[in-house]
């Protein structure tokens, strides 16, 4: 099956939450790499393996943002 994204939105409490699935099945690792990373001041960022959900990257906020707007997610 390919990468999807799926976006679940709640207006009441004005909350969207968008889940990307990112599938490589004969890699032995991955990392995320954005170009433009943006986050704004209530925005978080989690990374994680359904695999391994003991083992959770983030919370990533605003305070990740760097000027060049690059992130890369660490292991």
């Amino acid at each position: 099956q390919q990468s999807q994204m799926q976006i679940i939105s709640n207006s009441y409490e004005n909350v969207e939450i968008y889940r990307v699935k990112v599938k490589s099945p004969t890699a032995n690792a991955l990392h995320v790499i954005f170009e433009h990373f943006e986050l704004g001041a209530n925005s978080k960022i989690f990374f994680y393996s359904p695999n391994n959900t003991s083992r959770i990257l983030g919370a990533y906020t605003m305070h990740n943002n760097k000027p060049d707007l690059s992130f890369v997610s660490n292991r």
